[in-house]
């Protein structure tokens, strides 16, 4: 595995498993926990673990949607020159 990876991953563990501490201290050791909240706690460690995979502090401050964004040349260059010329007007 790529350096990057094993970072990111390493992470997102580190925040889930203290957002899982977080919740076990904050129900008094799972004693105040409603069987009802399991869905959702397992959906937020979930969602903490993801969203810090994909954060920036794995990919070196740059998202990977930024990588992808595709750039606007101006008018009149890329892939919409003909419609570019035909419908601007200075």
């Amino acid at each position: 595995m790529k350096r990057e990876v094993v970072k990111s991953v390493v992470w997102a563990l580190l925040v889930a498993v203290l957002l899982g501490l977080t919740i076990v201290v904050g129900s008094r050791n799972l004693f105040r926990f409603d069987s009802a909240l399991v869905a959702y706690t397992f959906a937020s460690l979930f969602a903490a673990f993801g969203l810090t995979y994909r954060s920036p502090c794995g990919f070196n401050g740059v998202l990977p949607t930024t990588m992808l964004a595709p750039v606007n040349p101006g008018p009149g260059e890329g892939a919409l020159d003909v419609e570019d010329r035909e419908n601007f007007h200075p």
